[in-house]
């Protein structure tokens, strides 16, 4: 078993939650103030919504978080 590998992972999963909470605050303070919303540029972070982007951060830690389990079965 890799320690530092299985540490890594659940270092990665740790900060796509973290970028994933915070796509989701972003989606929830824009989608209650229109004039916030239309100052935020269209291109940002992979063309995706607030919401579209939480949700492939969530999905980024759930895949690392699943690396480092696998590898603490080792």
């Amino acid at each position: 078993m890799d320690l530092d590998m299985q540490l890594d992972r659940r270092t990665l999963a740790i900060a796509f939650r973290r970028i994933a909470h915070a796509a989701t605050t972003i989606n929830e303070v824009l989608a209650k103030n229109e004039h916030l919303n239309n100052t935020v540029p269209t291109d940002w972070p992979l063309n995706l919504s607030a919401d579209e982007f939480a949700a492939e951060c969530f999905a980024m830690a759930d895949h690392y978080e699943a690396e480092a389990i696998r590898e603490s079965d080792k």
